[in-house]
């Protein structure tokens, strides 16, 4: 299993590499010396089979730098033993890893990239060659355990609030995270790579990507929610109205409509195409409103509290029509089966927790007349 990797990769000075390696042209010796630059006092911890500091550390070269993938690999190639590094002293680049950072000074690095398996080696005086590999998860169905295994980001306030999965427009998986230190990450999840990371003033505690993949809800500690752009993460539209902090979001299956869910008690329901006010807003009884799902044909869309309470509202009747579902237990979660005819709701109380589903029941009034 590849584990997370020791340096703090995230927050690493990749001016070093943005400031030489500039597009469109990406000229071949700036961009591969600041590349050595940057890699080759980190090595030892780049070259360990057993992590991800390989991949986590082209990640966030190609964020900063807005690079296509493969640019490095490309350009950088050297001779048969590989790129050799220049001389320098043990610790001697100035960067939050730098009092754990040691280097060879005749080390060499060899790098290549084929298909989307990513290998990364580097040589020593003292050292063996090695390599570290990406495999795409689908490869690993059959085998028992965790394929990889990874921080989304090294701040103290990490905490991964949601995540959401899905394929974009080209058929690959990916999943995004929502984090307590204000970003959204995008990861692709057959590469185990980030594709993106977008900031903002404020902790996020759930982001839900539209059904075309253009458009991203995003909510968090702060009354206004966001619409962004998935492309960019930027904001294309403020969404106002909800009086305290958002814990939850989700898109109609139109594509147009979707809802936020409020510390307030309520539910708003959002079009995108008028964002400066909301379309509706459904009530709850006691608590927040922290889990949304919509059906996958749109008929209907469920909200739940904290605890107790789960709403449904038919969505053809402009939202008037509920019926309200009352248990004992707190809910860690509920979701409609992709046929739509089962609701399913977590309970996580210690005692009493378990899965609970109700059907979907169906009026055939119209085999009366057959009667």
């Amino acid at each position: 299993m590849v584990t997370e990797c020791s340096l703090n990769l995230e927050f690493m000075n990749y001016t070093v590499i943005t400031s030489q390696c500039k597009g469109p042209k990406f000229p071949v010796k700036e961009c591969c010396s600041s590349f050595l630059e940057f890699a080759c006092p980190y090595a030892e911890q780049l070259n360990d089979l057993s992590t991800d500091c390989a991949s986590t550390m082209f990640s966030y070269i190609n964020i900063y730098g807005k690079y296509p993938a493969g640019l490095f690999s490309s350009q950088c190639k050297g001779d048969k033993e590989g790129l050799e590094c220049p001389d320098m002293p043990p610790n001697s680049v100035a960067d939050v890893n730098t009092a754990t950072t040691t280097t060879t000074a005749s080390s060499r690095i060899w790098m290549t990239v084929a298909l989307f398996v990513t290998v990364l080696l580097f040589r020593g005086r003292q050292s063996h060659m090695r390599c570290m590999l990406n495999i795409a998860p689908s490869k690993h169905l059959d085998r028992p355990g965790v394929s990889f295994c990874s921080r989304t980001t090294y701040t103290e306030n990490a905490i991964t609030n949601a995540v959401d999965i899905y394929r974009n427009s080209s058929g690959a998986l990916h999943f995004m995270a929502s984090n307590n230190d204000c970003g959204v990450r995008d990861f692709d999840m057959e590469r185990y790579q980030l594709v993106q990371l977008f900031r903002y003033l404020w902790p996020v505690n759930h982001s839900s990507l539209s059904p075309d993949g253009k458009l991203v809800a995003v909510v968090g500690d702060d009354p206004n929610g966001l619409l962004v752009d998935s492309s960019n993460g930027q904001t294309i539209g403020t969404l106002k109205g909800h009086l305290d902090y958002s814990f939850a979001s989700a898109w109609h299956p139109n594509g147009v409509t979707f809802a936020t869910g409020n510390q307030d008690k309520t539910c708003r329901i959002w079009d995108t195409r008028k964002t400066s006010e909301s379309v509706a807003v459904l009530r709850g009884n006691l608590g927040a409103i922290r889990s949304i799902r919509f059906t996958s044909d749109g008929r209907y869309i469920a909200m739940a509290e904290p605890a107790d309470f789960v709403h449904v509202y038919d969505t053809k009747t402009g939202y008037k029509k509920e019926q309200e579902i009352d248990f004992f237990g707190e809910i860690s979660g509920i979701s409609f089966s992709p046929d739509t005819e089962s609701l399913f709701i977590g309970v996580w109380d210690r005692t009493y927790g378990s899965l609970l589903e109700y059907g979907r029941t169906r009026d055939y009034s119209y085999l009366d007349s057959l009667l």
